[in-house]
């Protein structure tokens, strides 16, 4: 599968069609919230051009995908973080010393797989176990949508 051309109006026009979509979804409250803290944010030509990409363009798929990571990212990360872009600085001292020091790492690997999927590397020492008893899907999840 091609990545679709791009070019500045016709990428113009699909953000406005996002937009005019997410306005016609009414359950939506994280992306409401979003866009009640943050609408420069949320309107980004870069941020919806992200969602665009992610489904080829198709402004309905784009626009399930947005709700979709507003309502993930509040539950994992909490309102506070719910319009950043996520940094070291939102992880916890436990999870920065799990990310940084030998006991552990995780990290996306310069190269794709042959069907140009990112290819994630984890090495879970010592420092993990404890971490990872504590709740492990959040954990895990947080260090996904951090390196992404």
């Amino acid at each position: 599968l091609g990545v679709p051309p791009e070019n500045p109006q016709h990428m113009n026009l699909l953000s406005q069609q996002l937009r005019a979509r997410l306005l016609s979804i009414r359950h939506k409250p994280a992306f409401d919230l979003a866009m009640r803290q943050n609408p420069a944010f949320v309107n980004s030509p870069q941020f919806l051009r992200m969602f665009l990409r992610a489904e080829r363009n198709d402004v309905n798929h784009a626009a399930d995908r947005l709700v979709r990571h507003f309502e993930g990212k509040r539950e994992i990360w909490g309102v506070d973080k719910l319009t950043k872009r996520i940094t070291m600085d939102d992880f916890t001292a436990e999870e920065k010393q799990f990310f940084t020091k030998s006991g552990g790492s995780t990290q996306m690997l310069p190269i794709r797989d042959h069907a140009g999927r990112a290819v994630f590397f984890s090495h879970e020492g010592e420092l993990a176990e404890s971490l990872m008893d504590q709740n492990p899907e959040i954990h895990n999840t947080r260090f996904l949508w951090y390196l992404i």
